[in-house]
């Protein structure tokens, strides 16, 4: 088809209809600091950040640990755990909450999470042989994942050689689904439901493979242009990859040709980018997305599980899969998702986390591209068994084959009083009419009590305290937490970034949730969430952007509370 969209339309597009990574950012890389207990934010961006619109001057300037503040002590919305340490006297005493992050892994070597991961103690220790049971190659407590010392890898397996091998992208659903009923269709003839549906996704494919396509395309002829006038005035700038407007804007104004091509690159750069910062940086980023989105998302001919993990991913009694790597080969999202719950807050390093007393289960499911429909329902499941009482799930797509194995996994969780809390989505929509998946309404009609769905807030009470790119929906989400320029841990030498998104709210809740509960042992998961909506912030009378169509409405018509998780005011009542 014919796209008569600009480039600048066409990148947008793509940040606003992403999916669920799509809106996470990073901000501008500061210098490291070189003193001891100092580590440099830098910038690791998960995917493309989508436009700013509706951004403040003060929303860029977020405080880095803003998110565990308060705003009655500190002007900013943040979830009040730092106003509750100090001023309600908290235990720190009893067993630690067990949090699992079902996520694309953790590196449980960071500093700031140092003593904060969850061990599986019967597979620790010496075995009857004195052999070291965490390496031993034996299934020692018997659940069925053998060496399971901090969870378990859903997206890993074995090579020939018995080496530890991962999965790290993957295709969307919508991908998935198109190529299961295209094989369908060769079997039998498909029902009347089958062939909409396989017409729907073939559409979708086709549309988003091409405007990946078309976007690739022009920023490749963009930076081929931006390139044959940055060679014009190379020996005044840096290197092209380091190139930005900042450093463009310095050239001198006393030699004309010089003039001219620096209001040529400048000009260059903003039809581009459709937003600053304008660097070759963050070209280079939109099209590695875009590349990703036609090799990976949206081919039909990429199935790396089957070589890998080499199970049936539909099949829910095929279980034996998976390894023990719980890092994986890019733990940066679940590892930002799990300092914020627990980063410690007594080391001086970093960030200060939400919840002290905890410990960090890692179940590794969440692939580049959409996660599988049975490693969540088998992740949830291991989490459960294994004495989690919260349960973090930040990721989301659009369609779930098997939502029905899917829900049985919530609803085994909700009748052992475990709460779930997961992210609302990233694409600014009314998530009450569009599908988002996984959710709480069950194909059997069964209620999860103990679901907590989430939105993102900005810093800053008014117009703009719903992050632009956060879903809402008046019946589906239930509270706001903090989830713009969020600062945590990410993997490797110790760093830190800082991302948006509604996978950073989800867990600013869950540890709300594990803070609650490390105080108040009695509270199961429906008590739980109760506490957590009643208790928190009102901002309902508040005046905001709603973020699908940037018109002025009540922030109660964005959620269940129209209002924003706050620990001290739970733990206080």
């Amino acid at each position: 088809m014919q796209h008569t969209l600009s480039l600048n339309n066409l990148i947008f597009r793509m940040f606003i209809t992403a999916g669920f990574f799509g809106a996470i950012t990073a901000l501008t890389a500061c210098a490291p600091d070189t003193a001891k207990n100092q580590r440099p934010i830098i910038e690791k961006p998960i995917d493309p950040p989508v436009t700013p619109d509706g951004t403040t001057v003060a929303e860029e300037n977020a405080e880095i640990n803003w998110f565990t503040k308060s705003s009655e002590l500190d002007g900013v919305e943040g979830v009040g755990a730092d106003r509750a340490y100090k001023d309600l006297g908290l235990r720190s005493d009893g067993d630690p909450v067990i949090v699992a992050v079902v996520d694309s892994g953790v590196d449980i070597g960071h500093e700031d999470l140092d003593g904060r991961v969850w061990i599986n103690s019967k597979e620790t220790g010496l075995d009857a042989d004195g052999n070291d049971k965490s390496t031993n190659n034996i299934d020692d407590d018997g659940n069925g994942y053998i060496d399971d010392v901090y969870g378990w890898n859903f997206l890993g397996g074995y090579d020939e050689k018995g080496n530890l091998v991962n999965l790290e992208n993957a295709t969307l659903e919508v991908t998935r689904e198109l190529v299961r009923l295209k094989k369908l269709q060769q079997e039998r003839e498909l029902t009347v439901s089958e062939k909409t549906l396989l017409e729907q996704v073939s559409k979708e494919v086709s549309e988003a493979r091409g405007l990946a396509t078309t976007t690739i395309e022009g920023l490749e002829a963009g930076v081929k242009e931006l390139r044959e006038l940055y060679e014009k005035v190379k020996d005044l700038l840096p290197e092209f990859e380091k190139l930005d407007v900042v450093a463009v804007e310095k050239l001198s104004e006393d030699n004309p040709d010089v003039v001219k091509t620096k209001r040529e690159i400048i000009a260059k750069f903003r039809s581009i980018l459709p937003n600053a910062p304008y660097t070759v940086a963050r070209i280079t980023r939109f099209l590695d997305y875009n590349r990703s989105q036609v090799d990976y998302y949206y081919n039909e001919n990429f199935d790396p599980r089957k070589e890998i993990v080499k199970d049936n991913p539909y099949d829910m009694s095929d279980v034996k899969y998976g390894n023990n790597d719980v890092k994986g080969p890019d733990a940066s999202h679940g590892t930002h998702v799990a300092g914020i719950i627990a980063a410690r807050r007594d080391n001086q390093l970093g960030i200060r986390g939400i919840a002290d007393n905890v410990r960090i289960m890692s179940l590794r499911a969440v692939p580049n591209g959409d996660e599988y429909d049975k490693d969540v329902a088998l992740a949830v499941r291991y989490a459960v068994d294994n004495g989690a009482k919260i349960i973090n799930m930040s990721f989301g797509k659009a369609y779930s084959p098997m939502k029905k194995e899917v829900d049985e996994a919530f609803l085994y969780a909700a009748s052992k009083g475990v709460l779930l809390v997961h992210a609302a989505g990233n694409s600014s929509l009314n998530i009450d009419v569009a599908n988002n998946f996984p959710n709480r309404n069950t194909v059997s009609q069964r209620v999860i009590n103990g679901w907590l769905e989430v939105g993102a807030s900005t810093s800053k009470n008014g117009e703009n305290l719903p992050a632009s790119f956060s879903n809402f929906g008046q019946e589906a989400v239930d509270i706001f937490a903090p989830g713009h320029q969020i600062t945590s841990s990410v993997p490797d030498k110790n760093q830190y970034a800082t991302f948006s998104g509604t996978s950073m709210a989800s867990p600013a809740v869950a540890g709300v949730a594990a803070l609650i509960l490390s105080q108040r042992r009695d509270l199961n998961a429906a008590a739980l969430k109760s506490l957590i909506l009643r208790s928190a912030k009102d901002r309902s009378q508040e005046m905001v952007i709603r973020p699908s169509d940037k018109l002025l409405v009540r922030f109660w018509s964005l959620s269940v509370t129209g209002a924003i998780a706050d620990v001290f005011a739970a733990l206080r009542n």
